[in-house]
This record gives structure tokens, sequence and C-alpha cells, in this order.
């Protein structure tokens, strides 16, 4: 927290400004996956917060954005070696996390939070007709008729309702993300729970950069031996699906990084080809298609950024102050693995109010009891 920018305001107003602004981000974040072609209105939000920002006079800089301001800052530097979907990328980030800027919020619980997104559902289903035509569901395939990014909102609550022992919402959170199927939601939020319960005492000597550095750089490795078809044998022995088939495509898909950082890793390891450019590799040279992901978000900055800043990114999600921060970038953390969560606007600004509210909540809290 730094008082950064001086203007002769009214605090009245600079308040009012700054809690529409917090609003409006919000609904746009609920707009975002309820009604996605208006998704788009969340290019507005950077330039409301600078201007929420002078008429505060202030500005907050808090553990939760360092990952992504650095990822910001070095997608700008290497922006020659990239392409326009890498600049994109840069401002769908760093609209996400902007609220965290602003030198205070509107308090919001999480039920509110939980109850809009829930309303949100409600009418994303019934427009698609999903609440009509039948329910289906395979936890295995990942099949679900309500299979939506619904599901990676109510996943991130989990670990914050079980902070604050909100057991009711964590019940309902839990069936939401459940029926809402985003598997490695899920898992996110099984694996940020756990590290809840642990406790910040115990917590603290995993959640650091000495562990959880490796430990990303082994799931990239996995990935990257996996997309090479180092496991085919393996996987079809044990599954009797092709390696392919059981990660629904991804193989074929982190195949082509594979094989070039592979062929290369002398360059992956100080600088990677530039933001953006792993859409175009993913494309494998069809100009019909616009846009193709990765599905793995830690190969994707392994790709496009190298070795040495996935790691420095890693770090800087770990080495903040505050337990309950790195219980939030564990979650984010599990679903860069093999998703591309991390430049969806909504998720982040979900993520950055949770982190932010709950960091400076009461003593509710479950963390209370196991701190230090």
């Amino acid at each position: 927290m730094a008082n950064l920018l001086q203007a002769p305001v009214q605090k009245d107003n600079a308040v009012l400004f700054r809690n529409v602004v917090f609003v409006f981000g919000l609904v746009l974040g609920l707009l975002c996956v309820t009604l996605p072609f208006l998704r788009y209105l969340f290019f507005t939000i950077p330039f409301l917060v600078i201007l929420a920002l002078l008429a505060d006079g202030k500005v907050r800089f808090g553990d939760e954005i360092w990952p992504f301001f650095a990822f910001v800052l070095a997608g700008f530097i290497l922006s020659p070696l990239g392409n326009n979907e890498g600049i994109k990328d840069l401002f769908f980030i760093f609209a996400g996390v902007s609220i965290s800027l602003l030198y205070k919020i509107p308090k919001v619980s999480l039920w509110t939070i939980f109850l809009i997104f829930l309303l949100g559902a409600l009418v994303f289903f019934g427009m698609s007709g999903a609440l009509t035509s039948g329910f289906n569901f395979d936890l295995a395939t990942s099949e679900s008729s309500f299979e939506s990014p619904f599901g990676f909102v109510f996943g991130l609550l989990i670990p914050f309702a079980l902070i604050e022992k909100r057991y009711r919402l964590l019940i309902l959170s839990i069936v939401m993300a459940i029926l809402c199927l985003k598997r490695i939601a899920l898992l996110g939020a099984a694996v940020a729970c756990i590290f809840v319960l642990l406790g910040e005492k115990r917590g603290r000597y995993l959640l650091n950069p000495w562990v959880m550095i490796p430990v990303n750089l082994m799931f990239v490795a996995t990935l990257l031996f996996y997309g090479a078809g180092e496991f085919d044998f393996l996987i079809h022995e044990y599954t009797n699906q092709s390696a392919n088939q059981l990660g629904m495509g991804r193989q074929e898909v982190l195949a082509l990084p594979a094989k070039e950082i592979f062929a290369h890793p002398e360059q992956f390891f100080f600088w990677g080809q530039g933001p953006g450019t792993s859409y175009e590799l993913s494309k494998s040279g069809f100009s019909s298609l616009t846009k193709v992901n990765l599905h793995s978000d830690l190969v994707k900055i392994f790709y496009e950024y190298g070795l040495i800043f996935l790691s420095f990114m890693i770090a800087l999600m770990y080495t903040a102050k505050s337990y309950t921060v790195r219980v939030g970038f564990v979650f984010l953390n599990t679903m860069f693995i093999s998703d591309n969560t991390l430049v969806y606007y909504f998720l982040l600004f979900i993520f950055v109010y949770c982190v932010r509210t709950i960091n400076t909540a009461d003593s509710k809290s479950i963390l209370e009891g196991v701190k230090s």
C-alpha cells in the first residue's frame, strides 16, 4: 500500500467512484460466463481502475498482483518476438487483476458472490436448454449437462468457504462445482483445501519457492514427455485407451511444443518464442483456425517466456506474506497444469477479491487457530 498518486479530490466522490468501478467489474465478470457475447466489455475495466486511482490519490500493491505484473512486464519486453494474440493475453490478465490496485474495495460476502453466479448459471443453463433437456453426468469422461466455466468460479469458492468455516456454502459450492464439472477446478479446490486443513505453520513448509518451483517443473517435464509419446505404451497398457484419447486430444497439441523444446533446450532455458506464439504453433498451419490453446498454462509460459521466467513467476506466487494468498495461488497453479485459465478475466477478478477480503477477515477464519 503506498501513496504514489496525489490528487485534490473530494473523498466521498472518490470512494463512490471506486465502489462503482468494483461493482461494474463484478457484473462484467458475471456477464463473461452468462452472456459470453458481451465478454469484451471488460476491456473498459483497466481504464476505469486508472481513473479510480487518480480519484483516490492512492494505489495498492498486494502480494497477489506481483506474479501477474511480472508476466505483463515480461510480455511487453518480449513483444517484438510475439504477435497480437500475445498482446491480448497481457490485456486480459491485467484487466482481471487490476482491481488489486484499488486502495480499498467494498466488502461483499462469499455468499453474495455464490448467489450472484448461481443466478447467472441458471440464466445460462436456461438459455442453452440444459434445464429442460435431461441430465447426463459422467465424471470419468468429464461429461455433464451443466458443464460450463461456472465450474471454475464455484471451485474457487470452495477453499475460501472452508477458510471462513462457512460449511453450508462449502457444501453448496462443492455441489455446483461438480454439476458444472471442470475436473481440474475440482482437483485445484481439493489441493487448496488440503493446505487449508494443514494450517499455516505446516503448509508454509510446502507452499514456498524451494518446493513449488521443482514441483511445477516436474509437471512441465511430464507434460512434454507425454506430448512426445514417452508414455504411450503405459497408458494403453493400463487404460486400454490411446494417450491422446485419455488426454481428450491434449497429446496432439502438446506434441508440438515438446518437439521444439527438446530440439532447442538451450533457447527455452533463457527465453521463449514470444508472447502469443503458442497459439500459432497449436494451429499446425491451419490458417482457418483463429486460436488454439495448448491446454496447459505451464507449458504455454515455458514455450513463450522460457524456463527462467516460469521459475521466477512461480517463486512470486509462493513468496506472498499472506498464507491465504498462497492457498489461492495453489488453486490457480493446479489449473495451470492442464487448462488455459491464466487469461480468464472473470476468474482472476474473483481470485483477487477472495484473497484480498479473506486475507483481512475476522477471527472466523479457520487459519486463526493454526498460525505459527
